[in-house]
Order: C-alpha cells, then sequence, then structure tokens
C-alpha cells in the first residue's frame, strides 16, 4: 500500500512536469534543453510541493468554512480530511526529501563518471594513494549510523528522552570529528604535494578534492538537521509525531552511504 501511494506521489509531480515540460517547449524560446528540461522540472517540484503542502489550507477556505453547513455532513468530510488529505503533509515531506537525495545522488553520479572518464588521460596519477585518514573518517561515519539509529530505536520504543539525546550527541561528535579529519585529510595531501589547484595540481587529486569537499558541505548540513533534532527532543517534540525524526535519521543514513559509496570508488577505482 506504501509502496502504491508512492507510486502515485511520484506519478503525480511527473504529469505535472509533462505538461509543463509541453507547455514550455510549445512557446519556442531560444533556450536548449539542457536549460529548460531542469527549469521546468525545478518549477514543477515547487508547484508540487506548494499544493502538498496546503491542501489543508484550501479545503479550509474554499471548502469547509464556506460550503459546508451541516454539522453532520461535516463531521462525515472531516473524517474523510483527516484520513485523506493530512497524510499529503506526510507524503509531501517525505517526497521532498526523496527528490532532494535523488537531485544530491545525480550530482556525484555525474562527478564519479566524470572522474572514470578522465582516468583516460595521460596526466592521470596511476600511483595515488589516499590519505590514512581517510580510512578512520570512513569508520566513524559507519559507527555513526549506529548511533543514530539506536537514538530511533530508543525514541520509538517509549525509552528516556536523555538515552535519545546520549545517542544523538554521540553522533553530532562523531559527524564533528568526521569534517575535521577530512580537512586534516586535504592538510596531508597538500603536504604530499598534491593541490587543488595551480602548476601542481592533478585532474586525479582535483576531483578528490572536489566531491570530498562536495560530500563534507552536505554533511554539515546534516550536522545542522543532528543540533535540530537534538533541540527537538529536548523539547519533547517527537512524544507524538515522530516525522521530523525519521525523516532526519534517513538523512544521516543517506550522508553515510555516500561517503561509503565514494571512499570504494577512490580505492577501486582510482
Amino acid at each position: 500500500m506504501k509502496f502504491i501511494k508512492l507510486l502515485l506521489n511520484v506519478l503525480q509531480f511527473f504529469i505535472v512536469y509533462i505538461l509543463l515540460y509541453a507547455l514550455v517547449s510549445n512557446l519556442n524560446l531560444q533556450f536548449s534543453v539542457a536549460v529548460y528540461a531542469p527549469t521546468c522540472f525545478f518549477i514543477s517540484y515547487l508547484l508540487w510541493t506548494f499544493y502538498n503542502n496546503n491542501s489543508n489550507k484550501i479545503y479550509n477556505k474554499f471548502f469547509k468554512n464556506k460550503i459546508i453547513n451541516n454539522s453532520t455532513v461535516s463531521k462525515k468530510i472531516n473524517k474523510v480530511y483527516d484520513k485523506i488529505l493530512d497524510p499529503n503533509k506526510v507524503r509531501a515531506k517525505k517526497m521532498m526529501l526523496l527528490f532532494g537525495l535523488l537531485s544530491i545522488t545525480m550530482t556525484f553520479a555525474g562527478l564519479t563518471s566524470a572522474y572514470i572518464v578522465s582516468k583516460g588521460r595521460p596526466d592521470w596519477l596511476v600511483d595515488f594513494e589516499l590519505p590514512g585518514l581517510f580510512f578512520y573518517s570512513t569508520f566513524l561515519l559507519i559507527i555513526s549510523s549506529v548511533t543514530i539509529q539506536l537514538a530511533k530505536h530508543n525514541l520509538a520504543n517509549n525509552k528516556s528522552k536523555n538515552s535519545v539525546l546520549s545517542w544523538l550527541s554521540l553522533t553530532l561528535i562523531l559527524g564533528i570529528t568526521f569534517c575535521i579529519l577530512q580537512f586534516l585529510s586535504f592538510k596531508s595531501l597538500i603536504e604530499m604535494g598534491y593541490f587543488f589547484a595551480g602548476a601542481q595540481s592533478t585532474i586525479t587529486t582535483s576531483f578528490i578534492y572536489v566531491l570530498t569537499f562536495l560530500h563534507a558541505v552536505h554533511l554539515f548540513a546534516g550536522i545542522i538537521v543532528l543540533m535540530v533534532l537534538i533541540y527537538n527532543t529536548s523539547k519533547n517534540k517527537y512524544q507524538v509525531n515522530k516525522l521530523g525524526f525519521n525523516l532526519g535519521v534517513t538523512f544521516w543514513h543517506f550522508l553515510d552511504i555516500l561517503w561509503l559509496y565514494l571512499f570504494l570508488f577512490f580505492y577501486f577505482f582510482g
């Protein structure tokens, strides 16, 4: 059932996208497909998200408060509203996260594809070895996935707030330590004579700088999410509705998996 609902939401979004794309393509604008295709995708995403986030407001303004006067009918409609329209908010937030993760995935997929293509260049380093700190940071990030999952488990099973906060705080510490190790790895690369740009730079290390730094930027966003989770947990905001907590956990797991992919990619294809 959940899969069907997800499929319907994706279908709903792409219907909006196809209609908007067809409209724009018929305007004969002086832009390439590479410009207006992603633009249409972004606008469709905004329209779809706006509708799902504001469906309850539309209902209250144009339907519930103005048309329905019979109390019996109102109660029945409210029951339908609670079952059908309210879940749209939940699905919209999940889909927002899903599209965000998909866009991040496409970005890194494009960069790693360019990395593979560039291996055919004559100036590609064939004897390059990853900094040893990459191994330690990878281990820490894997542990952080375990700790945040334990926090989610404790919250779901109504364990004490302090236990949830403890696991979240440990995850935060691991995430910050990971970022520190990443920048120390950059320092190690510089000491080895590998620079991001300039005469002493190489295409190999430039790619590594870009991919690792880009992931670090996203992980910094993940650290902010962890701080929000810690604050909201301390204020007991996840006692009833745990959606925000679960979305934050999903985002953190995604960042961990993304780095594990990058690390294995560097190790086996570098």
